[in-house]
């Protein structure tokens, strides 16, 4: 099944180029034609500041983009194209792509985040995590959903299957990247501290 390309622009989410659609038992699979998302950081720490090469719409935000994913639709395409509550549920979404930031304290101290890779709605993002103690990096879990992420789905049957999704999500450190925050600062984090809120828009 050919896919046509489109573009679709927003705010966590990444950008792809159409390839094709894969059908398996009860699930379709859909490459990620494009897929941007931005997250408002509003945790705070008074020695650590925040900064980014890819900034979003205020000086507190990041964004993220793909450069290859899919999305897999586990159902009857036809059923749930009229029941946007089952198509949402039925949604999940994998991508990698660039984005990233740094967080770092006024002696230098440094912990840069960078290539996310990313599912929808639950799962969480990683990215490779380099800090004074690990400066080649190592790719850790670096986001939690602390609940599912609301999708806003449309899905299109003609010409071809398509779907355009909205997202909306907070999230939280993990475990992991809070223990590497505490290593290169002191005791600033710990896991399940509420980090950024995040909006993002993704097709296929």
């Amino acid at each position: 099944m050919t896919r046509r390309p489109a573009i679709a622009l927003g705010v966590l989410a990444l950008t792809g180029i159409a390839g094709g659609a894969a059908c398996a038992l009860g699930a379709l699979t859909l490459n990620l034609i494009a897929a941007e998302g931005e997250c408002e950081v509003f945790w705070r720490n008074g020695d650590v500041q925040f900064k980014t090469s890819t900034p979003g719409t205020s000086r507190n935000s990041f964004t993220v983009k793909a450069t290859s994913g899919s999305v897999e639709i586990s159902g009857d395409p036809a059923a749930l194209a009229t029941d946007p509550v089952a198509l949402a549920k039925a949604i999940t979404y994998r991508g990698a792509g660039t984005g990233g930031f740094e967080l770092s304290t006024a002696d230098g101290r440094t912990v840069a985040v960078s290539e996310p890779d990313g599912t929808l709605p639950t799962g969480g993002v990683s990215f490779v995590v380099k800090s004074p103690e690990n400066p080649a990096g190592t790719r850790i879990p670096v986001f939690s959903y602390p609940a599912p992420a609301t999708l806003q789905p449309e899905l299109h049957l003609l010409p071809v299957v398509s779907v355009q999704v909205h997202v909306i999500t907070p999230v939280d450190f993990t475990p992991e990247f809070a223990a590497v925050l505490n290593d290169a600062f002191g005791p600033v984090a710990k896991g399940g501290d509420k980090f950024a809120f995040c909006t993002g828009d993704f097709n296929a």
